[in-house]
């Protein structure tokens, strides 16, 4: 079974970086920064060390115009 986490904070929950989101209506996406969907400029002495995360979540828009991102916990 899992726990949904709704909250205001846009960090990942897999590895603590920033979220880029996006919420043009009620609901919209979210993936982690360091995910290979994410535009980054990086050095090209920094190449072999980029960081890579998968996680992606959705967010949604409350009725005061707030957006909170949503992700699942799996219990264990």
């Amino acid at each position: 079974m899992a726990v949904v986490i709704k909250t205001s904070k846009m960090w990942c929950p897999v590895c603590g970086g920033d979220v880029r989101w996006s919420c043009p209506s009620r609901t919209g996406y979210a993936y982690c920064e360091y995910s290979a969907k994410a535009t980054r400029a990086i050095p090209v002495d920094k190449v072999g060390t980029m960081r890579f995360c998968k996680w992606e979540g959705r967010v949604v828009r409350d009725k005061d115009g707030t957006v909170m991102l949503m992700f699942a916990i799996k219990e264990e």
